[in-house]
């Protein structure tokens, strides 16, 4: 079985100290173009395998598709993950290169989500259609 999680990105900063999708994607960003890997928390529940999609949210514009390459325990969070208060014990992530990125339109056509909030599992999706269309048709 596919497992796909999705999490918004911020369309603005928030205040330091407190949890902000947008400076860890900027974060994660950097590290990517420094030779890592993209990593991320899973959603509650820990429902992620590898194998399985992840999706960041740009709502109202965006979702980019990754592969999970890699599920590590919680104690693998990076250290400025702190902030995130309450998601200690969610696994980490381990993500490829982004496969293909989905304009919000076209998003919506496969029936998802209108406006993303938190970390989820979407629901009432055609997930593994939606993995062969990104994995095969689609890759950038």
């Amino acid at each position: 079985m596919t497992t796909f999680v999705i999490t918004p990105i911020s369309k603005a900063y928030k205040p330091f100290g407190s949890q902000d999708s947008r400076r860890d994607y900027e974060d994660q960003q950097a590290r990517v173009s420094a030779g890592h890997e993209w990593m991320w928390d899973d959603a509650k529940g820990n429902k992620s395998v590898v194998g399985g999609i992840f999706g960041f949210a740009f709502n109202g514009d965006r979702v980019e598709f990754h592969r999970i390459t890699r599920v590590a325990d919680p104690k693998e969070r990076l250290p400025q993950w702190a902030a995130n208060a309450g998601q200690g014990e969610r696994q980490v992530l381990f993500l490829s290169a982004r496969l293909y990125t989905m304009p919000w339109k076209e998003w919506l056509s496969f029936n998802g989500m209108r406006k993303v909030q938190g970390s989820n599992y979407p629901r009432g999706m055609d997930i593994p259609f939606l993995a062969r269309l990104v994995e095969y048709e689609f890759v950038e």
